[in-house]
């Protein structure tokens, strides 16, 4: 045969053999594009096969934002073609709060605190963001949830992502850890339950779940009702309607969110739920109603409170009590991590009844803090807020199901401080449990049991009430904030300092001179160190830290010859805080 025949005969055979390994190189587009994050400011994106994957705002190791994303996008490209790929995040130690993405051992993209900041996420968070935005980007999403079950499809956790077809012919065939939320605008943040957060907008191209289309309703409550409350009652839902776990992390996106008392409102929306650690995940699309109700909620006559231990050294169960029918109380928890490692600290609420159950919660709570003056502080701020507005909303948990009301990550050293008003609806009993979690393990979904560690002791109302008088001339009036010592209705111990207990004191002040009087109010940190709020008049003061045994002016009344004033003073002995303290009522300005 020619050698000429012979030639044309091979060539095709021959590049059809060397364009094998390419294949799977052919279904991968990659570029850049100009973006914007959800504030308007300029930003890069990284756009995987038409879906938006990453953006970047700030430059990082002197590299501009287009730099650094057409890098990784070399980068990822060259990892896609040679056949094997594997995802994952990890700390960086050469960095405080530092996160990296890591393509086969390889720095692929890092993010900063700074770079966090653009989108109100921490690193860790924006790091498994990206990481699971381009898994899915690659094809390797979890099913969409099948009508017939109402459970969620579960991804496997091996972030490994082999660039071959899978059984359908088209995309990835393994799955990775968690997936992200399709929306249907690129300008739209992800926000993250348990925070105030933004995350990537996700890509056009929504899959919907087999709830397509159910009408169901969210309960919220309050004068200023608005995402934070909402968004609990929405992850409530989307947790009980998909039977997902309740320490699962859920983004969704809306925009605006926001329902005035009396009113309600229609929702689609996109989320996508990962596990702790980073595991399976999965998605989907809801239509719902957020009505914001006028509930009458019954008066708290109970406070729980879990420190004991204060500093925890490992995971164990802190607390536990009960919450049953048309009973309310008041949450209080302080727990400093010193275990030498990461913890979460979960509180939960348990159906241990027959019959599902409703909670209507008033949260306070935040992010924990190596300060512990500051995290009690801020916590009580927020407290205050949503108490006095009304703000809340409301749990349903089936009969021995289980929900979330506190989920957060403790570092070491850090500490993690909150106040919640409970309030039960009506239902079966609950189990109130307080606990300390490895970092991104799972919660046993059943009762925990006590070891003789945990406390458990309940006080009475979380009320101290008073009415007093002063008159010009008199001696120094003192009201000691946190002297009382409630005894526990559950077992022989004392609530040292009456944390989270309103203290409201009614003092009728009377000028007996024939001339013009100014009276003052000062706070003195009589115990030690003590940060403080007042509402002074239906008034907010906040104080900053007064050292121990000094004072801090909270206001001056003046008063007419023979004028009488009802002053009204409300407080909470915050934690973290050193109590007693005094507020005092005089006539000096200085003592």
């Amino acid at each position: 045969m020619p050698r000429v025949l012979l030639s044309m005969l091979l060539l095709p055979a021959l590049c059809a053999l060397l364009s094998a390994p390419l294949a799977a190189q052919d279904s991968i587009r990659i570029e850049t594009r100009p973006s914007a994050t959800p504030n308007g400011k300029p930003a890069i994106a990284l756009v995987v096969n038409g879906e938006t994957v990453v953006r970047l705002t700030k430059n990082q190791r002197n590299r501009t934002p287009l730099r650094n994303l057409s890098l990784a996008s070399v980068q990822l490209s060259s990892a896609y073609r040679h056949g094997r790929t594997s995802l994952n995040i990890e700390e960086d130690e050469s960095a405080e709060r530092q996160w990296k993405l890591m393509l086969d051992g390889e720095l692929l993209l890092l993010a900063t605190d700074m770079e966090g900041k653009a989108w109100g996420a921490d690193p860790e968070e924006l790091c498994l963001s990206w990481m699971n935005n381009i898994n899915l980007a690659l094809g390797v999403s979890a099913p969409a949830v099948q009508p017939q079950s109402g459970q969620s499809s579960q991804s496997n956790s091996t972030p490994v992502m082999p660039a071959t077809e899978g059984p359908a012919g088209g995309g990835i065939a393994a799955r990775p850890q968690g997936s992200r939320a399709e929306g249907a605008s690129d300008n739209a943040g992800l926000i993250k339950s348990g925070g105030h957060r933004v995350f990537d907008p996700p890509a056009p191209g929504s899959v919907a779940s087999g709830h397509q289309g159910a009408a169901d309703r969210v309960v919220v409550t309050g004068d200023s009702a608005a995402l934070p409350v909402i968004r609990e009652g929405i992850d409530n839902l989307i947790r009980n309607r998909h039977q997902l776990t309740p320490d699962s992390r859920i983004l969704w996106n809306t925009d605006g969110l926001r329902v005035a008392p009396g009113r309600e409102k229609q929702l689609k929306l996109d989320w996508i739920s990962s596990q702790p650690g980073g595991g399976g995940g999965s998605k989907g699309s809801e239509q719902l109603t957020v009505e914001n109700r006028r509930l009458h909620l019954p008066r708290e006559n109970l406070t729980w409170f879990s420190n004991r231990p204060e500093r925890v050294s490992r995971a164990q169960l802190l607390y536990f009590s009960k919450l049953n029918g048309q009973q309310a109380g008041r949450l209080v928890f302080h727990h400093q991590n010193q275990s030498g490692s990461d913890l979460d600290l979960v509180c939960r609420l348990l159906n241990t009844g027959g019959s599902a159950a409703s909670v209507h919660v008033i949260p306070g709570l935040a992010e924990p803090d190596v300060n512990t003056f500051y995290v009690g502080y801020r916590s009580a701020e927020n407290y205050w807020t949503n108490l006095n507005a009304g703000n809340g909303y409301v749990l349903e948990i089936p009969a021995g199901g289980q929900a979330f009301i506190v989920n957060q990550r403790m570092r070491h050293g850090m500490t993690a401080s909150g106040y919640m008003t409970l309030s039960s609806l009506g239902g079966g009993e609950l189990r109130l449990e307080v606990m300390s979690v490895n970092h991104g393990s799972p919660v046993p979904p059943w009762a925990l049991e006590s070891k003789g560690e945990a406390s458990y002791c309940v006080f009475g109302e979380p009320f101290v009430n008073a009415d007093i008088k002063y008159n010009t001339g008199d001696n120094w009036l003192y009201m000691r904030l946190g002297s009382q010592l409630p005894a526990s209705l559950s077992d022989s111990s004392v609530l040292q300092g009456c944390y989270g207990m309103t203290h409201s004191y009614n003092v009728e002040l009377k000028n007996l001179h024939n001339y013009p009087a100014l009276v003052f109010v000062v706070l003195r940190a009589s115990a030690g160190e003590v940060k403080g709020q007042f509402f002074i008049d239906d008034e907010y003061v906040g104080t900053s830290l007064v050292a121990s045994g000094e004072e801090q002016l909270l206001k001056d009344i003046p008063l007419r010859p023979g004028e009488t004033k009802l002053l009204r003073i409300r407080a909470i002995p915050l934690n973290g805080g050193f109590y007693p303290a005094s507020i005092i009522i005089r006539e000096q300005r200085y003592p």
